[in-house]
């Protein structure tokens, strides 16, 4: 299972289509499991604050983890923004088969595409609760999370 988050723009859906399209043609099986695509249906009923956010990534796992025992390589994209969120869906699916990616896209970037305005949304304060866009007010550099072992972690860059 590989759970990929970043921020919306940030091609965790591209990544994740690509990804499926290329285990397709090598003859294995995968399901891409889309954020954007789970809030149109299991996730419809479910706003964007931090608990409805939660709950989100709580279906999403819960999905996913019936997905492996039937030999599917699951491929989840969705912006997750808390670790307390991924750390969860981690524990519903299992720590050792589950890898987190972090697609690393500069925050210009995601704004330029910003495929469904959810940053113009939130730059423009009709979405306070959004922790996907708060600004770190520190200058130290981020602290990578502790309960992902180095070697499941992945960074992804954007090519251009």
């Amino acid at each position: 299972m590989f759970w990929l988050t970043a921020l919306p723009g940030a091609g965790k859906s591209t990544i994740a289509y690509a990804t499926d399209k290329r285990l397709y043609d090598v003859g294995m099986r995968a399901a891409v499991l889309d954020g954007g695509n789970m809030r149109l249906g299991l996730c419809a009923d479910l706003g964007f604050s931090i608990g409805d956010r939660h709950e989100n990534v709580r279906r999403i796992a819960k999905a996913a983890a019936l997905l492996p025992d039937q030999r599917i390589i699951v491929l989840a994209a969705l912006v997750s923004p808390t670790r307390a969120a991924r750390e969860l869906a981690r524990q519903r699916i299992s720590p050792a088969d589950c890898f987190e990616v972090y697609s690393d896209c500069p925050l210009p970037v995601c704004q330029r595409r910003d495929p469904k305005g959810l940053m113009r949304r939130r730059s423009a304060a009709r979405w306070p609760n959004s922790p996907m866009c708060r600004r770190r007010t520190s200058r130290r550099p981020r602290r990578r999370s502790r309960s992902i072992p180095r070697a499941t972690r992945r960074t992804i860059r954007p090519t251009r």
